[in-house]
C-alpha cells in the first residue's frame, strides 16, 4: 500500500462542511491501496463547532500529527481581536495559517524520513496551504495534488468587498504556486472553467470531484418524514447575505396569512434565532420556525429526513456565479425533492435538472417562490410529492467513487 501526506489546517475532531470532505477521502484512501498520514493543527487550536463522530470514522491505523498552532481569535478578546486583526493581515498574507505552515513543513519532513511517502494532498482553504504545498513539491520531490475547495483569485469575499489588493495579492500567489502542482482539483465546473480561462497553458491540471456524501452516514438514518399534519421544509446550513432565508420565510408567511396554509421549516446550523426569525416573530410564535442550533453531521441528516421537502437558497449575486453547495449532494442522496432559491440557469439549477431532483425559481420573485410551495403543499395534501430521481447520475457522487478518482490523480502518467 502506497502512502499519501495529506495537509489540511481543517480537520476532525473540528465540525461543519469544511472537514467532512477530506475525512472522507481519508475514510475511503485505503480502499484505493492508499495509505493516508495527516497533517493537522491541535485539537485545542480551534474555536467553533466540534464533531467527535467524524473522528469515530477515520481509518485506526491513520497517522496524524499535529504540530504547533493556536488561533489569535481563541486566545484574546473580541475587541482586542478586531484590533490585532489588520496587524496580522499586512504580515500574514494570505491568512493567519501562514505561520503554521512552517511547523506543518518540518512535521512533514520528519515523516519523509520516517516513512516512504508517494504522493501529497494539500487541502485548500486555508489558501496559505498553496504555499505549503509549494514547499512540499520543492522538499519532497514527490506528486502534490491540491484540493482546492473554494476559488481564490475570484474569491466571494474579494467580489463582495470590491478588495483589488487582496485579489492581486491571490492571482500572484497562484501564479507562482500552480505550476508546480500536478494536479489541482476543484469542487465545480465553474472552478475548473474560470481557472483553465485564467491559466490556459495549465488546463490539463484543473480537474473536477466534486463534493458528495457517503452511503454510511445514512445505514443509522430513518428516512420518514415526522408524522406531522404539518408540510415540513428541511434546511441545513448556515443563513448569510450570499444564502438568505428571508425570501422563504416571506413565502411561508404569505401562504399563512393569504391561504390559512401552514408550512414549518426545520433548520439545523450556528446562526441564532434572532438572525433568522427577527423580521418574523409570526412564524416563531405559530411554532413554523424550529430552530435546531449546530448539530453533528449524522444528526443533522436526521434533520432533513424528517421533512417532506429540503431547500437550498443562494442570492443572484456575482459572488455566487457557479455556487455548488456542499449540502446538495446529501440532499440528492435523500431522495427527497429539492425546492432551489437562486438563478434558474446556474449550475446549481442544472445540476438538481440533471438528477431529475427538484425544481428552482429565482430567489428574487417572491410571488414564485410562494406559488412553488403552494403547488408542492397541495401535491403533499393530495397524497404524495411528485418526485423521480435519476440514481444512475446520483450514485457517481459517493465518496468512494470520488475517492478513486482522487487517488488516480497521484500517480501522473
Amino acid at each position: 500500500m502506497k502512502t499519501c501526506l495529506i495537509i489540511s489546517a481543517y480537520f476532525p475532531p473540528m465540525g461543519g462542511v469544511g472537514v467532512q470532505r477530506i475525512s472522507k477521502f481519508v475514510k475511503y484512501m485505503p480502499l484505493c491501496g492508499w495509505r493516508p498520514m495527516v497533517v493537522t493543527t491541535p485539537t485545542w487550536s480551534f474555536r467553533g463547532e466540534r464533531d467527535e463522530s467524524l473522528m469515530q470514522e477515520l481509518p485506526s491505523e491513520t497517522i496524524i500529527k499535529r504540530p504547533f498552532f493556536i488561533d489569535y481569535k481563541k486566545i484574546l478578546p473580541g475587541e482586542l481581536a478586531k484590533l490585532v486583526r489588520p496587524l496580522l493581515r499586512a504580515h500574514l498574507q494570505p491568512d493567519r495559517y501562514r505561520w503554521w505552515n512552517h511547523y506543518a513543513l518540518k512535521t512533514a519532513q520528519r515523516l519523509a524520513k520516517e516513512h516512504t511517502i508517494h504522493a501529497a494532498l494539500v487541502n485548500v482553504s486555508p489558501f496559505s496551504g498553496l504555499l505549503l504545498g509549494a514547499q512540499i513539491k520543492q522538499e519532497l520531490n514527490i506528486p502534490v495534488v491540491v484540493n482546492l475547495r473554494d476559488a481564490f483569485s475570484f474569491n466571494n469575499y474579494f467580489l463582495l468587498e470590491k478588495n483589488q489588493k487582496a485579489r492581486q495579492q491571490a492571482m500572484e500567489i497562484e501564479k507562482a504556486t500552480f505550476p508546480l502542482f500536478d494536479a489541482i482539483v476543484c469542487v465545480t465546473p465553474h472552478l475548473v472553467k474560470q481557472y483553465q480561462a485564467l491559466y490556459p497553458d495549465l488546463r490539463n491540471r484543473f480537474h473536477l470531484i466534486t463534493n458528495g456524501y457517503d452511503e454510511d452516514d445514512f445505514t443509522s438514518v430513518e428516512d420518514i418524514p415526522e408524522k406531522s399534519d404539518t408540510f415540513t421544509i428541511g434546511y441545513n446550513g448556515s443563513i448569510s447575505r450570499l444564502a438568505p432565508i428571508e425570501p422563504l420565510l416571506d413565502a411561508m408567511s404569505r401562504l399563512s396569512s393569504e391561504h390559512q396554509i401552514r408550512v414549518r421549516i426545520c433548520m439545523a446550523g450556528k446562526n441564532s434565532l434572532k438572525q433568522i426569525a427577527g423580521r418574523h416573530p409570526q412564524l416563531l410564535q405559530a411554532g413554523l420556525i424550529d430552530h435546531r442550533g449546530f448539530l453533528p453531521h449524522r444528526q443533522s441528516l436526521q434533520n432533513l429526513a424528517g421533512a417532506h421537502l429540503l431547500a437550498i437558497m443562494f442570492a443572484d449575486d456575482p459572488a455566487t456565479e457557479g455556487a455548488y453547495s456542499g449540502k446538495i449532494f446529501e440532499y440528492l442522496r435523500l431522495n427527497k425533492p429539492i425546492l432551489l432559491m437562486h438563478r434558474p440557469n446556474s449550475d446549481l439549477a442544472k445540476l438538481i435538472s440533471r438528477c431529475r431532483a427538484g425544481r428552482c425559481v429565482n430567489i428574487d420573485d417572491r410571488h414564485a417562490i410562494t406559488a412553488a410551495l403552494l403547488d408542492l403543499h397541495d401535491q403533499w395534501r393530495s397524497g404524495g410529492l411528485n418526485h423521480n430521481p435519476d440514481w444512475n447520475v446520483i450514485q457517481t457522487f459517493d465518496y468512494r467513487a470520488l475517492t478513486k478518482k482522487l487517488t488516480e490523480l497521484f500517480e501522473p502518467n
